[in-house]
């Protein structure tokens, strides 16, 4: 997110106790802070007044992160930005540039991004597996700071009632939803999926980001090799099913019911013993790139990181 303040709101006393909130997200959770509406040249005498009245500790903690700023605003990979405006003035919310009078905007850029998992630990394991380095970082730290925390879904029904449930952008830009196709077969998402991904798409322009996998379910992204390194730990048939599978074209390996091909016969599902430990294990580019996932892990990661 990147928070632009108008000049309005610093020349209202009032606004004080919201601003220092607007600065506690900017130093804390490492925001850019930028001025609206000021000329470059005027920023020190603006910037100057009403640094004058604040503390001089934290007048000098602003004055870094002016500093320092304008020049992160320029490669984050945010696409969020919230002006903040003058209290009493209307919202205009249409993601992913949102206007806010400033005690609304205050309280938005202290809530972190909820990023809702169908399964809050296995997916958010997955999630850090696939991840290519950089945005393994990037989103590590995200979560460090506080900017984005992970929520437990609880499947895609609870999830549709929950996405539902947005009315406006102040609560839907600050979610994020990732979800299983369930599709069978490449192109044809199960109809409780399509449901949710319809009413994600519904509110999309007030900043509900989300994204349905194109394959069946996360196991499907796990690379033959690790299968099989995985299924010989195991032993038992794991080996003889992967090998199966291994006969497989690309498509249909995306779209196995996996969870249910290593169910261990008394309703267990041992596959998802991979993603136990979100540290587990580490899915390499080149794997994602054979089984054709790579551009699609970057696009989730991306747009994760742009809505935060």
């Amino acid at each position: 997110m990147i928070i632009t303040l108008h000049r309005e709101v610093l020349s209202d006393p009032e606004a004080q106790l919201d601003l220092m909130m607007l600065i506690w997200a900017a130093f804390h959770r490492g925001y850019p802070l930028l001025f609206e509406d000021i000329d470059p040249g005027e920023v020190p005498e603006v910037v100057e007044k009403w640094l004058a009245s604040l503390p001089s500790s934290v007048a000098e903690t602003i004055t870094l992160l002016l500093d320092d700023h304008t020049v992160q605003a320029a490669t984050s990979p945010t696409q969020t930005t919230l002006h903040v405006r003058a209290r009493g003035r209307a919202a205009e919310l249409r993601w992913p540039e949102l206007h806010l009078p400033y005690d609304r905007a205050a309280i938005f850029a202290v809530k972190p991004l909820g990023l809702v998992l169908e399964d809050r630990r296995s997916d958010y394991a997955f999630l850090l597996a696939a991840a290519p380095k950089r945005w393994r970082e990037q989103i590590e730290e995200a979560i460090d700071s506080g900017a984005l925390e992970i929520v437990h879904g609880g499947g895609l029904g609870s999830m549709l009632h929950r996405v539902r449930e947005l009315h406006t952008a102040e609560t839907a830009a600050r979610m994020w939803v990732l979800f299983d196709s369930d599709a069978p077969m490449p192109g044809s998402p199960s109809s409780d999926s399509e449901r949710l991904r319809r009413a994600c798409e519904e509110r999309r322009d007030r900043g509900l980001g989300h994204h349905q996998l194109r394959a069946r379910s996360i196991e499907n992204y796990v690379p033959l090799e690790l299968l099989k390194t995985w299924a010989s730990t195991v032993g038992g048939t794991a080996p003889t099913k992967v090998d199966r599978i291994s006969a497989c074209s690309r498509d249909e390996r995306d779209h196995l019911r996996l969870k249910r091909e290593f169910d261990d016969g008394h309703g267990k599902r041992i596959i998802a013993d991979l993603f136990i430990d979100r540290y587990r294990f580490s899915i390499e580019e080149d794997s994602l790139r054979r089984e054709g996932h790579l551009e699609e892990v970057h696009q989730i990661c991306e747009s994760i990181m742009a809505y935060i």
